[in-house]
């Protein structure tokens, strides 16, 4: 007899962590909406949602207008992965004047999702 493993909510905010929640296999994690703004990774992810290999959910392609608001209370979960470019030595070490700088959105978002 298999046992059936306990559904949480989230919010994924890149492809990257979206695939490493499905691929996990310890906890069913229905995701119920994802944000990227790479144009190949959301082609990816309407790829995979069209194959049914990830949960079917809307996809933003901005952090900085994505509203999570709509969301709070909602989902258990916010997983997301930003660039680290600009803070890396390998990079040109702008750190928050780049404007892949994602953190401050990320942390807006998790703060309007307020996760259970």
């Amino acid at each position: 007899m298999t046992a059936s493993l306990p559904e949480l909510p989230s919010t994924d905010l890149s492809y990257a962590q979206a695939l490493a929640a499905w691929s996990s296999g310890s906890t069913r994690i229905s995701t119920v909406c994802y944000v990227e703004r790479e144009a190949f990774a959301a082609r990816t992810l309407v790829a995979r949602m069209e194959d049914k290999a990830l949960d079917p959910a809307p996809l933003w392609d901005d952090f900085t207008t994505f509203d999570g608001k709509p969301w709070c209370s909602k989902v258990h979960l916010v997983s997301g992965g930003y660039p680290c470019q600009h803070f890396s030595f390998a990079g040109k070490r702008k750190g928050e004047d780049d404007p892949r700088h994602l953190w401050p959105h990320i942390k807006r978002i998790v703060k309007e999702v307020d996760p259970e």
